[in-house]
C-alpha cells in the first residue's frame, strides 16, 4: 500500500508541473548570463598612400583618408600633413610641414569626412620641396587629425636630382659691377651669393637694395628684415634697423642669421674696418637673439665650411660655422673640413699640406670619370673655399692622377688654384 501511495504522489507532481506557466525569474542574473544584443558597426578610418611604398624621384604623393561612417575630423594644428625624415636609420628632420597642392579648407580646424567622398590630398614631396640631398630616405607621413593620431604612412624614396652648379668667377660682365651678400634657405642655411648690377650707386647701397628686394632664386629668401638706413663713413658701416621688426626679435637662428648677413658681407667691402648697429637711432646692448651690438664690430670671415645644397634644381655652396673653432688648432679645423666634405661627396681622396698649399690627390677617379664638369667644380670649390678660409692655406693644387688629363672639371691639374671673388653667381 505504501508503494502505491508514493507512485500516486509522483504522478500528481508531474501533472501539476506540466500545467504551470513559465516565467523568467525576477532575480537579476546579468552578472552570470549575457543576453545577445544587435552588433553596432564601429567607425573605421584609413590613411593610405595611393602611390606605393617605394618611389624614385617623386614629385607629388597622393594621400587618401576614408571612412566607413560619416565623421568629423579635428585637426590639432594648422598644418594638416607632417613628415619625419630618416636616413641610414637616423632621424634627420621631424614634423616638417608638407604643403598640399590644393589648400585644404577647414572650419574651426575641423573637416567633415563622408563615406561617399574620401579626402584626397596631393602632397609635394619632391627633392627640391623637401630640401634633401641625393640619397635614399625613409619618409614617415602623419596627419594632425586627432582621430588619425595612431596612423602613419611609411615610404622609401630615392632622390637623384641632377642639379647644375655654376662655378665661381673673377670677372664681372662688361658694364656691370659685382656685389656679394647672403640669402637663406628654408632650413636657415646661409648661402653667400654674387650678383652683377649696373654701376649706378655705391657698393653698400647696392647691397642694401639687394636685401630689400625679392630673391632672384626660388627657394632662397633674404635673411634680414627692415632697414632704416645704411651709410659708410670713415671706414665704418652704420646700419640702423627698426626695433619692432619681427625677424630681429626672434629668439632663434633667424635673428642670428640676420646679424651675420649684415656683418659678414659689409665687412668685406674695400676700406671697411668695422660695422656699427643702432636700433631706431639708439644704441642697444644686445639684439639679434643675444648678439652684442653696443660697440662697433671688427670682423674677419674665416674658418668656414662650404658644402653643397640643392635649391630649385641648382647646387650652391652654403657657408657653415665650425663649432668650437677656438678649441681647435688650424690643422684640426682643416682635417674636420675635409672629413665633412668627404662624407658629403662620392670621392675618395687624400691630401697633404706643404707651406700654404693643400695638395689634393684623387684616389677613385675611374669610378667618377664620367661626371660632368660642374660636378667636379662643386667638389673642388667646396674644398678650395673651405681650406682657404683658414689662416694656414692660401691655395689648392690638384695633383696629377692616373687616367687624368690636364684638368679636372674647369680647374687645371698641378697648378695652384686660388678662390675667385664671386661665389655662387646668380645672374
Amino acid at each position: 500500500m505504501k508503494a502505491f501511495t508514493n507512485i500516486l504522489l509522483i504522478l500528481i507532481i508531474v501533472f501539476t508541473a506540466s500545467t504551470m506557466p513559465l516565467f523568467l525569474s525576477p532575480i537579476d542574473y546579468s552578472s552570470i548570463i549575457t543576453l545577445p544584443e544587435d552588433d553596432e558597426e564601429s567607425t573605421q578610418t584609413t590613411f593610405i598612400s595611393k602611390g606605393g611604398g617605394n618611389l624614385i624621384d617623386p614629385e607629388v604623393l597622393e594621400l587618401e583618408i576614408s571612412t566607413n561612417k560619416d565623421i568629423i575630423l579635428n585637426s590639432i594644428s594648422k598644418s594638416v600633413i607632417l613628415l619625419d625624415i630618416y636616413q641610414d636609420g637616423s632621424l634627420i628632420r621631424s614634423n616638417q610641414e608638407i604643403i598640399p597642392i590644393d589648400a585644404l579648407t577647414l572650419e574651426n580646424n575641423t573637416y567633415q569626412l563622408s563615406v561617399e567622398s574620401p579626402l584626397i590630398i596631393y602632397a609635394k614631396i619632391s627633392q627640391n620641396d623637401l630640401g634633401l640631398k641625393n640619397g635614399s630616405y625613409r619618409l614617415v607621413i602623419k596627419t594632425t587629425f586627432a582621430e588619425l593620431s595612431d596612423k602613419s604612412i611609411e615610404i622609401t624614396s630615392q632622390y637623384n636630382n641632377d642639379g647644375v652648379y655654376v662655378r665661381s668667377t673673377n670677372d664681372a660682365p662688361a658694364g656691370l659691377i659685382g656685389i656679394s651678400y647672403y640669402l637663406a634657405s628654408k632650413d636657415d642655411e646661409l648661402v653667400p651669393v654674387s650678383e652683377f648690377l649696373s654701376n649706378t650707386n655705391s657698393i653698400h647701397k647696392l647691397m642694401e637694395a639687394a636685401y630689400l628686394r625679392e630673391s632672384a632664386i626660388e627657394g632662397l629668401h633674404s635673411p634680414v628684415g627692415g632697414i632704416n638706413y645704411i651709410i659708410l663713413r670713415d671706414g665704418v658701416i652704420y646700419i640702423d634697423i627698426p626695433g619692432d621688426d619681427e625677424i630681429y626679435n626672434m629668439d632663434n637662428k633667424k635673428a642670428e642669421n640676420a646679424f651675420w648677413a649684415f656683418v659678414r658681407p659689409f665687412s668685406e667691402i674695400r676700406g671697411v674696418v668695422r660695422v656699427r648697429f643702432t636700433v631706431d637711432n639708439y644704441v642697444r646692448e644686445n639684439f639679434f637673439n643675444g648678439q652684442n651690438i653696443r660697440y662697433s664690430i671688427p670682423y674677419e670671415n674665416k674658418n668656414k665650411l662650404y658644402l653643397p645644397i640643392l635649391i630649385d634644381e641648382r647646387y650652391l655652396l652654403s657657408e657653415i660655422d665650425i663649432e668650437d673653432e677656438d678649441a681647435k688648432s688650424v690643422a684640426e679645423i682643416i682635417d674636420f673640413m675635409m672629413e665633412q666634405i668627404k662624407a658629403e661627396s662620392s670621392h675618395e681622396f687624400s691630401y697633404v699640406i706643404e707651406g700654404q698649399t693643400l695638395k689634393l690627390s684623387i684616389e677613385n677617379y675611374y669610378a667618377n670619370k664620367n661626371l660632368e664638369a660642374d660636378k667636379w667644380d662643386i667638389f673642388i670649390e667646396s674644398i678650395l673655399y673651405s681650406v682657404t678660409s683658414t689662416d694656414l692655406i692660401s691655395s689648392l693644387t690638384i695633383e696629377n692622377f692616373d687616367g687624368g688629363g690636364e684638368s679636372l672639371g674647369s680647374y687645371p691639374v698641378d697648378q695652384p688654384i686660388t678662390p675667385n671673388a664671386y661665389l655662387n653667381p646668380i645672374n
